[in-house]
């Protein structure tokens, strides 16, 4: 009997401080901004989703979805600054919604912190670039 309680607490409090880990990640702006961008990515390959799911799966139209994707990702990362703005004003305020500040991360050694916004440039960069 007490094997079983002292695997029980001791499952409880890895349970716990795992949940608690995952709790700080959900409770920062970095988190938020990932959202935000994840989701527009998937917005636009939803219609491709659907048309490959579907019962009667046409492919020529499939391969339209594609090349729209394919043109919208590469309007999106050309004009990044304009298409990102929007983007980072929603998570701005969400963020702000849910009490927390946009910020990014602590700039580490030999990196320039950007002079402009220094917010909406290092996540236009790091993150919405990168997708």
């Amino acid at each position: 009997m007490s094997e079983h309680s002292a695997l029980e607490e001791n499952s409880n409090a890895e349970t716990s401080a795992k949940a608690s880990q995952m709790l700080d990640v959900i409770d920062q702006s970095q988190f938020v901004m990932c959202l935000h961008v994840v989701k527009e990515f998937i917005c636009l390959k939803l219609p491709l989703c659907k048309t490959l799911q579907s019962v009667d799966c046409d492919l020529a139209a499939a391969c339209r979805h594609v090349k729209t994707i394919l043109s919208r990702t590469m309007t999106m990362r050309l004009d990044s600054v304009a298409t990102f703005a929007p983007l980072f004003d929603e998570a701005q305020y969400l963020a702000t919604t849910l009490g927390l500040k946009m910020t990014h991360p602590r700039i580490r050694g030999g990196r320039k912190s950007h002079l402009d916004d220094p917010d909406l440039t290092h996540y236009r960069t790091s993150l919405f670039i990168f997708f």
